[in-house]
């Protein structure tokens, strides 16, 4: 299955967990993967109210999403500007 993802605010940080509010106004809940490229301790510092892109895979048997990455714009055009 392909990652999905979804571009937003973060809105709430707590441990491995947060809620971003997406382009359309409406909650996500996610929980960080643990093989994650974020440290859930930097995720609220990095981001700081700035849009980010989260991909991140469903889970059938939780309420939240599961995020394998966060990445501000910037961060993404670094990204595809190495490639």
């Amino acid at each position: 299955m392909e990652p999905e993802q979804l571009t937003g605010t973060v809105t709430v940080v707590q441990e491995r967990r947060f809620r971003l509010l997406d382009e359309e106004g409406r909650s996500h809940l996610f929980v960080l993967a643990h093989d994650a490229p974020v440290e859930p301790a930097s995720l609220q510092r990095r981001i700081a109210g700035a849009p980010v892109t989260v991909r991140y895979r469903r889970a059938p048997d939780l309420i939240a999403l599961i995020a394998s990455n966060v990445f501000t714009a910037a961060e993404a055009r670094s990204e595809e500007a190495s490639r």
